[in-house]
């Protein structure tokens, strides 16, 4: 019997580690064969290529990457929902379902979005 037959007879056996419900309760979702983290994700995706079908915004993409370098060191990246051109200015944007601003995992993300307005130029639109 080969490993995968193994696992596949036996998905609890040990070293199989058990699937964890998402952190903050959201539902995973394909567009267009796209994955998408969140349904709102989807959504505001799906907003979104409309507005560049109707010319008002171009170039949209999505899971945009930014490294932030101070004097050469990497301090670290960040990875943002989409990114697009409106009125020739890029924008940024994130999607966010659930606020609390005292969760850790927000301060991080606020740090971010600070760190990308100062390296980058780049403000950052938080959408629901």
């Amino acid at each position: 019997m080969t490993a995968a037959q193994f696992r596949q007879l036996f998905p609890d056996a040990a070293g199989a580690k058990p699937k964890r419900p998402p952190k903050f309760k959201n539902k995973r979702c394909v567009v267009d064969g796209q994955k998408f983290d969140s349904q709102a994700q989807a959504r505001r995706y799906l907003a979104l290529r409309q507005l560049e079908r109707a010319g008002q915004i171009a170039e949209l993409a999505r899971e945009v990457k930014y490294e932030f370098v101070v004097n050469g060191v990497v301090i670290c990246g960040a990875r943002f929902d989409f990114a697009y051109l409106e009125n020739h200015r890029r924008v940024v944007e994130d999607v966010k379902g659930y606020i609390n601003k005292k969760h850790p995992m927000f301060q991080v993300f606020q740090i971010k979005v600070r760190l990308l307005k100062a390296l980058h130029g780049i403000d950052v639109r938080v959408t629901k």
